[in-house]
């Protein structure tokens, strides 16, 4: 494993060392790899979304199921929507 320093302003340096005080980090090296780790299991959910959100757009497509108007156009008919 390589080893990598890095620098914390102070509000994370307290919170590093306030979990581990606290018992929920054994290290502060263990309290940053879980926030890395948590970091990117939200960039992989986030990516998953938009990857889901893609195949749907496309089948949509596929479909023929598509909008033929302008920005304004969409924004127009949400607001209608709204006011209905």
């Amino acid at each position: 494993m390589s080893a990598v320093t890095i620098n914390l302003t102070g509000e994370l340096a307290a919170f590093v060392e306030d979990r581990v005080a606290r018992g929920y980090s054994h290290s502060a090296n263990e309290a940053v790899a879980e926030g890395l780790r948590l970091l990117r299991e939200e960039q992989n959910r986030k990516l998953e979304a938009l990857k889901a959100a893609i195949n749907e757009g496309v089948a949509d497509i596929e479909a023929g199921q598509i909008y033929e108007g302008t920005i304004d156009d969409i924004l127009n008919d949400v607001l209608n929507r709204k006011r209905s």
